[in-house]
């Protein structure tokens, strides 16, 4: 069952996230390169950037999370 990924600042769907952290339909919202922080989703409603990382737990296939928003500059 596909778990839905809220932005972390307004609360819309982002996407729907499969068992295997990939989204269930098969397209990520977009995502940008940042040099400090690596792989930013971007939230298609408000724009805010979302930090992400890769969730390597053993014994499970890694996948891309979301830890934060972006601190202001």
């Amino acid at each position: 069952m596909a778990k839905i990924q809220r932005c972390l600042m307004c609360a819309e769907e982002l996407y729907k996230m499969s068992n295997y952290g990939e989204p269930a339909d098969g397209v990520w919202p977009p995502m940008i390169e940042d040099e400090k922080y690596g792989t930013l989703i971007v939230c298609p409603h408000c724009e805010a950037e979302h930090i992400t990382f890769i969730d390597s737990t053993p014994g499970h296939p890694p996948v891309r999370r979301i830890r934060m928003l972006k601190p202001q500059a």
